[in-house]
């Protein structure tokens, strides 16, 4: 059965718990008691007779009515029949299906777990290898952790939670029922029903089956901070020949290197294992002595160096691709940049992968992912390269290559060069973890260890997709890498480590000319890396750039200045700086955060209306009113000489103009930045400053070609760069800005969208909380997103009342965060390119009136009835059926 029809049911098989002494008792045949199990328990089943109602809001629990417990059941893992002392116990529910309650120690036991009962704390330990999941009597929450990792918690539906059935029949010593909504999500198993069989058939012929196919558990840790995921875990470990688990008292077993290592806050670690000894030569040829390479303790960078560097030289394409596939952590499974733990729009159950549905069953090999509008911009900036690159040029993202390398063998040999995409897991807020004078947090040690541990992973489908393309005898022409999102001078020291490692691995596969020409320099970024891959192929540009504040810090790129960003970005992008604007081809405006702001906040200076600064840069830059506020004059007047500057542009220099605010990540500050006219070439306020800055540049300088150099045949590139521009403002300004969207409004005139959003029904809001990372449920979702097109379609009209009266601006729904959105504008002219990325599939509980994939977007295509919106597939990126190319 799929994960929709799954959770249509609501089926929550409900596990039993044994305690070891008494799983060696004699187990009568399924079903086979001496007593009416089900009319003595039939109190504590009825407490599951309940759901939660998210069609109304607030949520709320409500009965399900009529439900009757009692209907004969069975339970099957894998096609055999578990047996137990309490039979299942299925209720009825008219219309909904049912709910089982099977035994823990049975059930789980079948499924490879063995089972511990700890009476202390009433709690159920149920171990698979280094995978454990805790259940605690009377509480609705599962815990589930692989290797001490904690796991997101498994949150069970309304009125369930484990319950011992010795509080309701004595006699029944010890037996305690889960619920088992848990069992196909916190296992990463499948449950397949099967209906009963009709008369005439053997007595219990129509039992009502569960049949459980055991699976792989994976998961993303849950993060305490709130920031979402970080990375994901799975049980099926993929190991470094030797490595084992297990580690000796005092070492830890290292994510990153697969095998034992000393404690993350060691100063001096190392390694311990029985290296293989294709790692020993290796070592020995890196100037490792004999007796040290000999040895089984080897000092953590030296491993790094050995286990980077060997085995794949000159292997074959069957050969790398089975060791891409006998990685279980990364091969079949969603990439990192997925993060999709974070609930965000048709959350799912547990967090499961399985229950995951999108559009493309495979990726185009340069998408990142389904986020904010990189997706779209990306695919829409393909679209527009010159055949001559598009022909010959294999965009890959090692990402999506080691997630199915077979799929993209195609491509890759129907070009003639090769360009890697990728990006790091950033340092985020960690500090440095080996201090003495101020130790680390349980937290950021887990989180360092995430880090390095999605970092090994990073580096191994590099490595991987390295030896795959040498495989193929196709050159790798270039490397465009960065680390994401990085808050302290910490981030410099791991980005420099992150670096060598990077080089060595390049260099092993035969790529030291990208080291040698800096071609392989790390930056700050992540998404906006296959746009600038794309811009680098193109001729250099002349660019003049005016920074209104050049010395701006900016805080996820380890508080670099925006003069330093630039001159990171600048080389990667092929362009040339000029003096004046006289000069340029392409002329860029950034507006920054006036230069004293950071002084008052480290000095906590208060505004003038009285409001204090806050000391913490990360709020004070996000749109928190009380770290940063609008009655700050000295930014109030800044803004302004920024805008008359803008203001002042006649109409030919518009056209080759990029504008890019800067002054909060994620979205404008406000609508000052963006001027009534909509012949600019490019505005962008989207990501980190490294993000917008070279995504907004990259966006400026593909269009700028096209125009000049000429676009793909049928292709009206001023039409397709004036609808880009308008819907990058209803993105950046109207649905995704601080005081437009997702602040208090600095206007009394007008409210922003979660003001309206919030204001109750009867007001004309929807009287639902604004969350920007938590996300809403699938109704909910219909609701949020229909009042935000009606604000940013008001907001758009307004601030441009040239636009003619039938155009509308439709934001779609993404799958990451509650709005990781995107903007279309329709109607779509003659020769516009209108590309859309990558949609989750609205199902599961939705009804046919609420599907907001299909009622947002099915305007721009005149067509209804499915949520599948139109996909770019690998074949028509081979040209070998219609679509872009």
């Amino acid at each position: 059965m799929s994960h929709s029809a799954l959770k249509l049911l609501k089926y929550s098989l409900l596990l039993t718990c044994t305690p070891l002494a008494l799983m060696a008792q004699t187990v009568p045949p399924n079903g086979v008691t001496s007593r009416n199990v089900t009319t003595e328990l039939s109190a504590e089943l009825q407490r599951a007779c309940k759901k939660i109602d998210q069609s109304v809001t607030p949520a709320r629990v409500v009965p399900l009515s009529p439900c009757t417990p009692n209907y004969p059941a069975r339970v099957r893992v894998n096609g055999v029949e578990v047996t137990s002392v309490i039979p299942p116990l299925l209720l009825t529910v008219p219309n909904v299906g049912g709910k089982m309650f099977v035994e823990v120690a049975s059930t789980f036991g079948a499924l490879g777990f063995n089972v511990t009962w700890d009476q202390p704390t009433q709690t159920v330990t149920a171990t698979r290898n280094d995978f454990v999941v805790k259940m605690t009597l009377g509480s609705h929450v599962i815990r589930r952790s692989v290797n001490g990792l904690p796991a997101n918690d498994y949150i069970l539906d309304a009125g369930l939670h484990p319950f011992s059935a010795t509080s309701v029949v004595p006699t029944m010593t010890n037996k305690t029922l889960v619920p088992l909504a848990a069992i196909a999500d916190v296992t990463g198993s499948d449950v397949q029903w099967e209906a009963p069989v009709v008369a005439p058939a053997p007595a219990d012929a129509n039992k009502r089956t569960a049949d459980v196919q055991r699976g792989t558990a994976y998961f993303y840790e849950r993060q305490a901070d709130g920031t979402g995921t970080d990375i994901m875990h799975t049980e099926m470990r993929y190991l470094s020949p030797g490595a084992v688990t297990s580690c000796a008292a005092g070492k830890i077993f290292d994510m990153g290197a697969r095998y034992c290592a000393d404690p993350l806050t060691q100063a001096t670690r190392n390694v311990y294992g029985e290296f293989p000894a294709s790692y020993r030569a290796r070592a020995q040829a890196l100037g490792m002595s004999s007796a040290q390479a000999a040895s089984n303790t080897w000092p953590m960078a030296s491993f790094l160096s050995v286990a980077e560097t060997v085995g794949l030289t000159g292997r074959s394409t069957v050969e790398v691709v089975a060791e891409m596939e006998s990685n279980l952590e990364i091969y079949g499974l969603p990439f990192d940049n997925h993060d999709i733990s974070t609930p965000g729009m048709f959350s799912l159950t547990g967090g499961n992968w399985k229950s995951f549905v999108r559009s493309e069953a495979v990726l185009p090999p340069f998408i990142m992912s389904g986020r904010r509008q990189t997706d779209q911009m990306v695919r829409n900036l393909y679209a527009m390269l010159p055949e001559s690159v598009r022909s010959t040029t294999a965009f890959l993202m090692p990402d999506r290559v080691a997630q199915n390398p077979s799929a993209y063998l195609d491509y890759i040999r129907s070009k003639e060069r090769v360009v890697l995409i990728g990006s790091f897991k950033g340092a985020r807020s960690i500090t440095d973890i080996t201090s003495t004078t101020s130790p680390p947090s349980a937290l950021m040690l887990r989180q360092y260890q995430a880090m390095q541990t999605r970092q090994h992973r990073e580096l191994f489908k590099l490595r991987t997709t390295l030896a795959l393309v040498n495989s193929l005898n196709r050159p790798v022409a270039d490397v465009f890498y960065a680390m994401g999102d990085s808050k302290t001078s910490f981030a410099l020291s791991v980005r420099s480590s992150l670096q060598t490692r990077f080089n060595q691995i390049l260099s092993s596969a035969g790529y030291s000319n990208l080291v040698a020409n800096n071609s392989s320099k790390l930056s700050w970024g992540a998404d906006e890396l296959a746009a600038v891959a794309f811009a680098k192929l193109l001729p250099s540009r002349k660019v003049y750039i005016d920074a209104s504040n050049p010395s701006a810090k900016h805080v996820w790129d380890a508080l670099f200045t925006t003069t330093q960003i630039i001159d990171e970005k600048i080389p990667t992008l092929n362009l040339q700086v000029v003096a004046t604007p006289a000069e340029a081809e392409i002329e860029i405006y950034i507006l920054n955060r006036e230069p004293g702001i950071f002084t008052k906040i480290a000095n906590n200076q208060t505004s003038p209306a009285g409001r204090a600064y806050s000391t913490d840069f990360d709020v004070s830059y996000i749109g928190d009113r009380s770290g940063w506020t609008e009655d700050n004059n000295a930014q109030a007047a800044h803004d302004n000489t920024f805008a008359a500057k803008l203001a002042a542009l006649p109409a030919d220099r518009r056209a080759r103009s990029i504008i890019i605010d800067a002054r909060a990540p994620n979205g404008a500050w406000d609508k000052k930045s963006a001027p009534a006219s909509s012949d600019w070439l490019i505005y962008s306020a989207w990501g980190t400053f490294a993000n917008n800055f070279a995504l907004a540049v990259a966006q400026g300088k593909v269009l700028y070609h096209a125009k000049v150099a000429g676009a793909p045949a049928g292709v009206n590139i001023t039409a397709t760069a004036r609808r880009m521009y308008l819907e990058a403002v209803a993105h950046d300004v109207y649905a995704n800005g601080y005081y437009e969207g997702q602040r208090a409004s600095l206007s009394t005139s007008h409210a922003s969208f979660k003001e309206k959003l919030e204001l109750p029904v009867s007001s004309g809001g929807a009287g639902i909380s604004f969350v920007h990372q938590q996300g809403y449920s699938a109704e909910q979702t219909y609701g949020v997103f229909k009042l935000l097109n009606t604000h940013v379609n008001a907001g758009m009209k307004a601030h441009f009342p040239s636009l003619p009266a039938v155009t509308s601006f439709q934001v779609s729904a993404q799958f990451w965060r509650t709005f990781e959105s995107e903007v279309h504008m329709y109607p779509v002219g003659t020769g516009e390119i209108l590309t859309p990325g990558l949609y989750r599939v609205a199902t599961g509980g939705i009804s046919g009136t609420s599907k907001p994939m299909t009622e947002v977007l099915s305007p721009l295509y005149r067509a209804t009835g499915t949520d599948v919106i139109t996909n770019v597939s690998l074949r028509s990126l081979l040209g070998l059926e219609a679509g872009v190319r």
